[in-house]
């Protein structure tokens, strides 16, 4: 090979290794960053704000009957957060005839900033993500959106927004958090026990309240096995008491809920819950045709392989139920110092990266359009609430 060929195979072994360094997208989408197509949503055929009536968002909960959705209607109205985090059915079905979605990996499905919490673990709570019942793949983007949608409409503070955004990025391009808040914040686990207790329960039963009723023997003794037969069960627990509440409001409404309170040792008690769920509903858009994540999966892509403490998925009579306990605890960030909350939402987003940087890493491009696109979507679900308010 004579000077001018090396010199000629040196400057495209140089272009090619260009070409291929940092890709945005994982390999399984194979689309380089400079192709992202990222919908201008001003341009896409969303309705406008003065249709998104009752009739409309009614067509995204036809399971719902016409009293579980008024009353999920009237409950919407009560702040801008609530209005937009109860309609996810309605997020994914507009967002789905969008003429481009980017990639599609595993997402939270329903991220905002109420959704977050502490879950229970053998050696205490951890600050997790911890709504999965709408978790699944979907277009990365639009789960990343309904977070930083949410938060406009909360905080209306444009430079912290700014500040989570720019995080956002960082965290997907492998940046670390300096320290986890939620540590320093985190409520001691038995007196939250104590007090789910004695909220819920009196002298070894179960209390009746909301309508709910008393299980049949064979039907708790059939869960309370199920229940042992997870691994997240406890083999020498006795059953005390099992009662079907009634649940007529939120996303659950019309679904089925069992509680069983179970001895797990000496003088101690867990209230432990089965809860039916429905498919995702990240999973409602046409990308749920080229890929879906089993509900295991989607929660090893969340939790890891080590799940809170007697977290499990069963199937009864052919449905999806996730048993949980009830032991957990939020963080209310309107109890928090200004400081104190804006390291609560960066350790937020930096879950929400964790997630994300699966399937794509960031740029300026991705964090200017997810500040032109929340604040779309933050006015049109803003006006749409104000209507509805009678305003």
């Amino acid at each position: 090979m004579n000077h001018f060929q090396l010199a000629r195979f040196s400057w495209i072994l140089l272009l090619l290794t260009a070409c291929t360094a940092r890709p945005e997208l994982d390999d399984t989408d194979g689309i380089e960053a400079k192709r992202l197509k990222l919908p201008e949503l001003s341009q896409e055929p969303l309705a406008p704000a003065v249709s998104l009536t009752a009739d409309y968002f009614r067509q995204s909960y036809p399971h719902l009957t016409a009293e579980q959705f008024q009353q999920k209607w009237q409950n919407s109205h009560k702040s801008g957060l609530l209005f937009v985090r109860s309609y996810v059915n309605t997020w994914y079905d507009e967002l789905g005839r969008m003429s481009s979605t980017g990639p599609i990996g595993p997402c939270f499905g329903d991220p905002h900033p109420e959704n977050f919490g502490y879950l229970p673990f053998a050696d205490g709570f951890e600050y997790l993500y911890n709504d999965v019942d709408d978790s699944g793949a979907c277009p990365v983007i639009f789960d990343a959106l309904r977070y930083f949608t949410s938060t406009k409409i909360m905080l209306k503070d444009d430079a912290l927004e700014a500040e989570l955004r720019r995080a956002y990025i960082r965290f997907l391009n492998g940046d670390e958090l300096s320290e986890r808040p939620s540590r320093a914040l985190r409520p001691d686990m038995s007196s939250i026990l104590s007090k789910v207790l004695d909220k819920s329960t009196k002298q070894g039963k179960i209390k009746r309240e909301r309508g709910s009723t008393t299980l049949d023997p064979s039907k708790a003794q059939s869960l309370f096995a199920l229940f042992q037969g997870t691994g997240a069960g406890c083999k020498d627990c006795k059953l005390l008491d099992a009662t079907q509440p009634k649940i007529s409001s939120g996303g659950s409404a019309g679904l089925d809920r069992y509680w069983l309170l179970v001895e797990t040792g000496a003088q101690t008690q867990q209230l432990i819950e089965f809860k039916e769920l429905t498919e995702p509903a990240s999973h409602r858009g046409p990308w749920a045709q080229q890929k879906k994540l089993t509900r295991t999966t989607i929660l090893e892509e969340i939790w890891g392989k080590k799940w809170p403490q007697y977290f499990a998925l069963v199937n009864i009579e052919g449905e999806s139920f996730l048993i949980r306990s009830r032991v957990n605890a939020d963080l209310d960030l309107k109890d928090l110092s200004a400081e104190q909350k804006k390291a609560v939402l960066m350790e937020q987003v930096y879950l929400l990266a964790q997630l994300h940087k699966k399937t794509l890493t960031g740029n300026t491009l991705l964090e200017e359009w997810l500040g032109r696109q929340s604040e779309f979507q933050a006015r049109r679900f803003s006006e749409a609430l104000l209507a509805a308010q009678g305003g």
